[in-house]
């Protein structure tokens, strides 16, 4: 909505989660518009737009990297999702602790989401130069 849709769509959340779902994101939203003390969504809708800017103007240093601990079990998840949507940064062997080349991590974090063991933590760049 933030960036100029007046509704969206929570079909595949009721799915998920049952239409008690709904009732969720009603609460959840009305708990936002209270905090911000905006009497409808009125001035949600478009209040991103006018700070999104071209590829070009963004700033792309990396700040982070993925560091993954002993507690990886090796599911190798990280591994498919950093292929299919990161820099091929994570390689690894089934049920072996995943390596990390920090050279090719962009920081996104989207291994930390996947890993099922919270094995994987983003760390400060700096650290490891």
């Amino acid at each position: 909505m933030a960036v100029g849709a007046s509704t969206v769509q929570v079909g595949t959340a009721a799915m998920w989660g049952g239409y008690g779902v709904v009732e969720k994101l009603v609460r959840g939203l009305n708990r936002y518009l209270d905090g911000k003390e905006f009497p409808d969504l009125s001035p949600v809708i478009g209040a991103a737009l006018p700070k999104i800017v071209e590829f070009q103007e963004i700033p792309l240093t990396i700040r982070a990297r993925a560091r993954a601990d002993d507690t990886c079990d090796g599911c190798l998840l990280c591994v498919t999702a950093c292929a299919d949507g990161g820099f091929n940064a994570i390689s690894g062997v089934k049920g072996e602790v995943v390596t990390i080349d920090g050279a090719k991590c962009d920081g996104c974090g989207l291994c930390v989401m996947v890993c099922p063991t919270g094995s994987i933590a983003m760390v400060p760049r700096p650290l490891f130069h």
